[in-house]
């Protein structure tokens, strides 16, 4: 599986993935970028994640598609007047490719989310900024911590009878204030107590040693520097203009060549390789299933 791949080529791969959709607003890569991230995202997601990223999605079509139409009124091609502004066609098409983009990147961090976890980003970090590295393992244990605690809060005021269905207004606002001051007041004793234990177990005082598992192995070399030979070639030529476009004053975005043809195809590859990985890894699986079975 790709997530299996050291941090630093994972790292590589979403990095350039969201730059190489970021870089340009042509319809082009911005369908491929989508494309690639709405799959990845359903192989390694369940089947509730569909009606989330709908949920999410449709909202910011809406919006860029009418906000930015009402603020902007570039463009040759009027469909309408509102007090004498134009709704023009290039800014409806300008705001569904803003709207694309924004999407497209939000898929890309649901894989991340996914492919980089807390181990891995603290690895990174760790080795250069120690420091920063534990503030981000505390602050990420500290969110869910947090979340666990009032609930355990909520149940024991429950318990007591006190039910915030039955209460009003203002008793239910006073209610969750007094949760809000038990659980900072819980925070801050555990606090103590935690600076206090890294303080008897000698923090700050000498070299400071780490451990992982992490192993930079040959398929991690081989994956790396196709990620970076591919990555490197995309942007630069996305920064050469090979995916020219033109919205304003009308939509032009200079038809099919053999370059753009070229880089596309490239994209494709890229984004596309550890999915490719994974379902190959997933299919090998089922087949020892089939054939432990079998036996």
């Amino acid at each position: 599986m790709f997530y299996n791949y050291h941090p630093l080529v994972t790292v590589i791969y979403i990095g350039f993935a969201l730059v190489m959709t970021m870089a340009t607003l042509n319809p082009l890569p911005v369908i491929i970028s989508f494309v690639c991230a709405y799959s990845y995202v359903s192989f390694l997601y369940d089947r509730s994640i569909h009606k989330k990223i709908w949920f999410m999605a449709i909202p910011i079509i809406i919006f860029a598609t009418i906000i930015i139409p009402l603020f902007s009124h570039n463009g040759r091609t009027p469909i309408f007047y509102i007090n004498d502004m134009a709704v023009t066609v290039e800014t409806i098409v300008f705001g569904l490719v803003t709207g694309g983009m924004l999407i497209a990147v939000i898929l890309w961090f649901y894989v991340g989310h996914v492919l980089i976890d807390t181990e891995k980003l603290l690895y990174l970090v760790g080795r250069i900024f120690p420091t920063i590295a534990l503030l981000l393992s505390i602050s990420l244990r500290m969110i869910p911590l947090f979340i666990r605690r009032y609930k355990e809060i909520s149940e024991c005021q429950t318990g007591l009878n006190r039910n915030v269905k039955n209460m009003g207004l203002f008793s239910r606002i006073s209610f969750t204030m007094k949760k809000i001051s038990i659980l900072i007041s819980w925070s801050l004793e555990n606090s103590i107590n935690t600076t206090t234990s890294m303080e008897s177990r000698g923090y700050g005082k000498g070299k400071r040693t780490s451990f992982h598992l992490f192993k930079f192995r040959k398929r991690d070399f081989i994956a790396g520097a196709i990620f970076l030979g591919l990555g490197i070639t995309i942007i630069l030529a996305e920064i050469k203009g090979v995916y020219r476009y033109n919205f304003f004053p009308f939509i032009d975005f200079y038809g099919l060549s053999l370059g753009k043809i070229i880089i596309s195809a490239l994209m494709i590859i890229y984004l596309i390789i550890p999915l490719i990985l994974d379902v190959y890894e997933e299919y090998k699986d089922v087949r020892k299933k089939r054939s432990t079975n079998t036996i």
